[in-house]
Formats: structure tokens, C-alpha cells, sequence
């Protein structure tokens, strides 16, 4: 069943939850393209889909509490967003795609792989492109495979660099999922960054976690 209205609208849904503000941050970037003026957003953020801050670093198996937990939800929300009748669909997180993509085949909505819609936008690039993100998602390989499939050579940052990563993301004083962006963030990024460009020569780096833009914005890159 779907929720009918009298809005002609396409109709665009986001889902995050493993930080509310990168959504937030995804869809006002989304709102502002022409295409999409006309458009009507659905944005549903549900903390259940992440990891809560003492599972981050451990290994979990699909049968424990925090996988189910996530995988119920996952369900739950895909099917919430088909009840609205959304008919693109997208998440404002990167790791979640490995999730996501096991229960879409079994729902039926139009999803906007981000992972793979970047790796094709990168069709035919030379350059060495360094994958960002946090340790669940360098770890999956998801950007390098998508990567490596469209020709294109992938590398991640050294596990020092890694650590900082991290660091700027879940630090409880001053990381982005504190929901506020501050220095040492932003230049432990940048430090990040320019350290792997000197020992590996990437030209071009993929902010794989949607909390970086947040941090790494235009001004800052500076």
C-alpha cells in the first residue's frame, strides 16, 4: 500500500540516522539544484540504523543485537519510504549501502546507489583517487571495488592517517558527530590529506563518510 496525495511533485527520499546532520547537509545540496525545485523531499533520520558510540570498534556477527538492531530498522524504514510513495530514494550514509543493498531486491523502490553513481562519475580518470571514510567502510571495500571496476586505481590512507580519521569523526570533544564542527577537525582532515597526497601521489579523494563535507567544505580545503 502507498499514501496517495494530490501533489504532481516528484518525489525525493533521504534516509539517515547514522548522523542527522550529514542528511540535512544532503538534502539542502539536493533542494538546491534546478531539477530539483519542483520536487518534494522525505527525510527520515533513525538513530537505530548506526551503531550507538561503545559498538563503533568492535566486530560484530549478523546474529548479534547491533546487526539485527540495524537490519530491522533498515527493513522497517525502506518500507516506511514505499508506504510514501517516494520514487527516487537514497541514503545520506556510505557504509549503510553494504546493508541497504541485501534488502532492496525485496522492496520495491528506485534506490540511488551513491557509491556506485560516484565511481561512475569517475569513468575514465588516470588519477589515484584516496577513499576517506570510517573503518567499516574502508574495510568493505565498497568505493575500492567500485572503483577498481570502472578501471580506476583506489588506495585508502595509512593507518595512522586512519586513526585521525576517526578521531575527527567520533571524538567526544570535538568530532563532527558532536553535531559542531571545529578546528581540530577540520585540520586533522587536512593533515590527512595532504600526508597522503606527499606518500602516494592521489590527486583526487573520495570524502566517503557524509560527515566530512561538513568538515572538508570548500573554504576549509583551502
Amino acid at each position: 500500500m502507498k499514501i496517495k496525495d494530490n501533489f504532481k511533485q516528484s518525489r525525493i527520499g533521504i534516509i539517515g540516522g547514522m548522523g542527522n546532520e550529514a542528511m540535512v547537509d544532503l538534502m539542502a545540496k539536493m533542494s538546491s539544484l534546478p531539477e530539483h525545485k519542483e520536487c518534494q523531499f522525505v527525510a527520515f533520520g533513525n538513530a537505530r540504523l548506526a551503531y550507538k558510540p561503545q559498538e563503533i570498534l568492535q566486530q560484530w556477527l549478523p546474529t548479534d543485537i547491533p546487526e539485527l538492531r540495524k537490519f530491522d530498522t533498515a527493513v522497517y524504514t525502506l518500507r516506511l519510504m514505499q508506504y510514501l510513495a517516494v520514487d527516487r530514494l537514497g541514503l545520506a550514509c556510505n557504509s549503510a549501502h553494504e546493508l541497504f543493498r541485501r534488502i532492496l531486491p525485496d522492496i520495491p523502490v528506485t534506490f540511488v546507489d551513491m557509491i556506485k553513481q560516484t565511481a561512475t562519475s569517475l569513468q575514465g580518470c588516470q588519477d589515484t583517487v584516496l577513499v576517506m571514510g570510517v573503518n567499516s567502510l574502508i574495510e568493505s571495500g565498497l568505493y575500492q571495488t567500485a572503483l577498481t571496476e570502472q578501471g580506476i586505481k583506489a588506495t585508502q590512507p595509512a593507518l595512522e592517517n586512519q586513526v585521525k580519521i576517526m578521531e575527527a569523526i567520533y571524538n567526544s570533544d570535538f568530532g563532527i558527530k558532536t553535531a559542531k564542527i571545529t578546528q581540530q577537525a577540520e585540520t586533522l582532515l587536512c593533515e590527512v590529506i595532504c600526508d597522503e597526497i606527499a606518500k602516494q601521489g592521489c590527486t583526487k579523494v573520495i570524502l566517503g563518510c557524509t560527515e566530512l563535507p561538513l568538515a572538508l567544505t570548500a573554504i576549509s580545503c583551502q
